[in-house]
Parts: structure tokens; sequence; C-alpha cells
């Protein structure tokens, strides 16, 4: 877990939940870039169902780990081979992890 570096926020965030929203934000990027409509997600809180129907739509496509000492998520495009990295941003506030 990690914990938001904003001292007015402070929330404890699970790895697997930033993984996740970071991986659902690349996925729809390369919908939307590519011209697709973006699948939606439905019932429940966004939260729970989030973690789990929107894994089975980038998990063919995308893998993620968390790097740079909690601050980065390293983002494998298994369709190109491509590696990239993005910030991580507090769920809750926006924060960015330095």
């Amino acid at each position: 877990m990690l914990a938001c570096p904003s001292t007015n926020c402070r929330t404890w965030l699970h790895s697997e939940c930033i993984v996740d929203a970071v991986l659902t934000q690349t996925y729809n990027g390369i919908h939307k870039a590519e011209g697709k409509k973006i699948p939606r997600v439905s019932g429940g809180k966004a939260h729970e169902v989030s973690l789990g129907k929107s894994r089975q739509r980038y998990s063919k496509r995308l893998e993620g780990k968390i790097v740079d000492e909690g601050s980065k998520v390293e983002i494998t495009d298994l369709k190109t081979k491509k590696v990239t990295t993005e910030q991580i941003r507090c769920l809750s506030c926006g924060a960015v992890f330095d």
C-alpha cells in the first residue's frame, strides 16, 4: 500500500488499485487513438466494478508494475512491446507521488 503524499489527504491506496487505474486510463487512450469506442463498465460502485471488469479489458493488451520507489507505474504494451511510465497520482485527491 502507498500513502498519498498530500498532507491534506494521506489516503492509503492499494498498489493494485493504482496500477489498475493507470492501465485503464492507458487502455482507454489507446482505444480512443485507434478510433474505437471505449467499453463501459457498469453496475455497483465504480471502484469495486472497475478493478475486476476493467482488468478483463486490458489484461491481454497491457501489464503494469510500480517502479521508482513508488512514484511511477511502468506500462508494457504486450502488442507493440513498447514500455512507458506514468506518474502516480492519488486516486482520491490527484496529488502527484514524488
